[in-house]
């Protein structure tokens, strides 16, 4: 299907799309007015496109107009030449060798063809080639923009854009991608990727004005003393003349003169100088590790441009010219010539436009960035991170997201290294959030993968105080730019299969290693695909992949940026999981086949202590044992029976202790003899191995609600969350 067609006196341009219709189409959903929402670049020719509406071929004007180009879309490019010099080869001018593979030229048919997917890659392009036509080299450029299909492209892919820069400045940069944004420069540090793009836009200038400059160097009268015989000096002054006299029998002395000459060496030619000599060791430096970085990825074109501007510069820095100049130590002073002198402005324009930083504006520098993919999990964990602030009320007890480096010529997360914030509420619950976290087959933070490395995009981490100590319960998230309809257009707007499987294995692979048991816990509580889905809310909730959600903790949430309504499902989703207490969340947990989750709120047996020296035993020992009288309670051993409470007689309960192991044993052997706690009693006791011991609350005694005789059973919540001055507790006595 032709999309796109350009009339000109050398050559007829055509662009066809199979999947144009279907782009459009789901483009229009997401972007008001998309029919004027972009312009095309171009000098010579007329320009017409197709409009899907009509179906008709329409002229393109001066006005804004609508979009051809779009997405994850195969475009087919046809330069169908009416007239071409013979022996020669017209040449797309790329520096992609993705690209230039892609096209060949036909001589038979006199037709430069070849394709071009934008993947990801959303923003401004260009394609341009050359040709030779009666014994002269032409070019033509074309200009255009590639639009996405599931974010608004001037609104939601801004917007995302800003608020990664926001925390991450420069992070949205990339090199060697077939689409660039334009910036603007503000004031701030440069570095060598933002310094080689802004070079590639302005060198023509530079170059242009280097040659202008040594062509026309700027010349001040500048005054010099100079020392010279009598009959070498050209113009005597009085002084001069009554030495001379008193000197006359010396006829070999020297005179001092103070003579006016023009000079190069002036403020503005330093500054030249310095100026062109730093440019170039940069540009030889960045362009020697492009190619060694790149050298599979540039085109031969392109290396053929690099090289032609190498050649420029090296014989700019090797002009005698600059060898009559001195070192720049700065302007003492305002230059009107390096203002608006011709060359020496351009010159200085540049030089601060080289050492400055950039801002995300509709500036004039193009600057190529990360694909929509990358920069859409990025924005994820900046929403997600958002989003509990939001719940919670607080800012971040620790930031500490990972450092930005350069590698390989890009900016990206130091390889390996997490991002974590954490927040810590008023009640003791910790939340943490992680960007990159990998799980590893070695053991880490007690957790690991047994079979391979799980790296998910996002993982929260819910630290709960209510129950058992520092419990955690961990939840994953994947941020995915993707659509089932992207490969089928009969599909809804809902995350592909595949993304939701991924969560399944990672919840599989996933464990918490307890050296204190033979079998590994399960730790993953859920994992949820995040993905730039539409549709009204209870459209979204009667999908599986939302319903799952409440079934199985396996699901989708829809995020956008801007979308504010739909934003509202994975904020109750957040909601509900840091509002709910540990007992609740474990209750409607799913477990797989034989691997449990642990019982965070199991039964505690409530002992009487009534001797004051077993009192005095366990305000002050370690490593405790606890023994029954001749009656032992009668559910012990019950599988959720995990804590002991000792009951001071006259005072209640204080603290309660860990339950390691228990045996029955006779009394005489419980304590060596030479224990104040010994007994020769013969009869068989139930012992308890004491572990660590937790305070109640506020380190004050609490009394059990209706007495105590010798045994009681709680549940460890009721000891946690005591209201008033009586621990209740609900079971039975023994």
């Amino acid at each position: 299907m032709q999309v796109l067609k350009i009339e000109h006196t050398d050559f007829d341009f055509t662009v066809n799309c199979l999947t144009f219709v279907k782009a459009f189409a789901k483009a229009k959903t997401r972007q008001n007015n998309i029919e004027n929402s972009t312009s095309y670049v171009f000098k010579y020719g007329s320009v017409k496109v197709l409009n899907p509406i009509s179906g008709n071929m329409e002229e393109v004007s001066s006005t804004p107009t609508l979009p051809v180009f779009f997405e994850n879309a195969d475009y087919f490019f046809d330069i169908d030449f009416k007239e071409i010099d013979n022996n020669t080869s017209p040449r797309i001018l790329t520096k992609l060798k993705e690209i230039d593979d892609k096209f060949s030229y036909r001589p038979k048919h006199k037709l430069l063809a070849g394709t071009i997917n934008f993947g990801n890659n959303i923003g401004k392009s260009e394609l341009e080639f050359e040709y030779a036509l009666n014994n002269t080299v032409k070019s033509f450029k074309f200009g255009f923009e590639v639009f996405p299909t599931k974010l608004d492209y001037r609104n939601d892919y801004l917007r995302m854009v800003k608020d990664i820069e926001e925390v991450y400045p420069n992070l949205i940069l990339d090199f060697l991608k077939k689409t660039h944004s334009n910036y603007s420069t503000k004031k701030g540090s440069s570095n060598d990727l933002i310094w080689w793009q802004i070079f590639g836009g302005l060198y023509e200038d530079f170059i242009r004005a280097t040659a202008f400059v040594l062509h026309k160097p700027h010349s001040r009268l500048v005054k010099r003393i100079k020392f010279y015989k009598a009959d070498k000096i050209k113009k005597l002054v009085a002084k001069q003349e009554e030495e001379i006299i008193e000197n006359r029998h010396f006829p070999n002395k020297l005179y001092r003169s103070e003579i006016k000459e023009l000079s190069v060496d002036t403020t503005e030619n330093r500054f030249f100088k310095h100026a062109l000599n730093h440019t170039t060791r940069k540009y030889l430096r960045l362009k020697s590790y492009i190619l060694y970085r790149y050298s599979n990825k540039v085109s031969i074109e392109f290396r053929k441009k690099l090289n032609s501007i190498e050649a420029q510069l090296k014989i700019y820095n090797s002009n005698p010219f600059l060898k009559r100049i001195n070192s720049f130590h700065g302007f003492k002073q305002e230059s009107l010539l390096i203002q608006k002198g011709t060359g020496y402005s351009t010159i200085y324009k540049n030089w601060i436009l080289l050492n400055s930083g950039l801002s995300f504006l509709e500036g004039i520098q193009k600057l190529e960035q990360k694909n929509i993919a990358e920069l859409y999990e990025i924005w994820c964990f900046l929403e997600v991170k958002g989003i509990i602030e939001q719940i919670i009320g607080k800012e971040p007890t620790e930031i500490d997201l990972a450092q930005i480096e350069i590698d390989d010529f890009v900016f990206k997360f130091d390889r390996g290294v997490k991002s974590r914030v954490l927040y810590k509420k008023e009640n003791g619950d910790e939340i943490e959030i992680f960007h990159d976290y990998q799980f590893e087959k070695s053991e880490k933070d007690g957790l690991k993968s047994y079979t391979v490395n799980q790296r998910p995009d996002i993982v929260v981490k819910l630290t709960k105080n209510d129950l058992k100590e520092k419990y955690k319960f961990t939840y994953l998230y994947d941020a995915k730019y993707r659509l089932l309809s992207d490969d089928n257009e009969l599909e809804a707007d809902i995350p592909p299969d595949d993304a939701i499987n991924q969560m399944h294995r990672y919840r599989d692979a996933i464990y918490y290693n307890n050296k204190q048991k033979n079998k590994p816990e399960k730790e993953i509580i859920g994992g949820y695909i995040l993905f730039p889905g539409s549709g009204d809310i209870e459209q979204i909730k009667s999908h599986d992949f939302y319903k799952s959600i409440n079934k199985v903790n396996i699901g989708a949430f829809p995020l956008k940026p801007n979308d504010y309504i739909n934003k509202i499902l994975l904020k109750e989703h957040f909601r509900e999981i840091l509002e709910l207490n540990s007992e609740n969340i474990l209750q409607e947990i799913i477990p797989q086949k034989e691997l449990n989750y642990e019982n965070v709120n199991p039964e505690v047996l409530i002992g009487i202590v009534r001797k004051q020296n077993h009192i005095s035993y366990f305000e002050s020992g370690t490593e405790l044992l606890y023994h029954t009288g001749a009656k032992k309670p009668s559910r012990f051993g019950y599988k959720d029976l995990k804590f002991f409470s000792p009951y001071i007689k006259g005072k209640g309960c204080k603290y309660y202790y860990e339950i390691k192991d228990y045996s029955i044993i006779h009394r005489n052997e419980i304590f060596d003899k030479s224990h104040e706690l010994y007994s020769s009693d013969i009869s068989e006791r139930l012992v308890l191995h004491l572990g660590n011991r937790h305070i109640i609350n506020n380190n004050k005694y609490y009394k059990v609600k209706d007495g105590i005789a010798v045994y009681r059973y709680s549940k460890l919540n009721y000891l946690k969350n005591i209201e008033g001055d009586l621990l209740f507790a609900p079971t039975k006595h023994e």
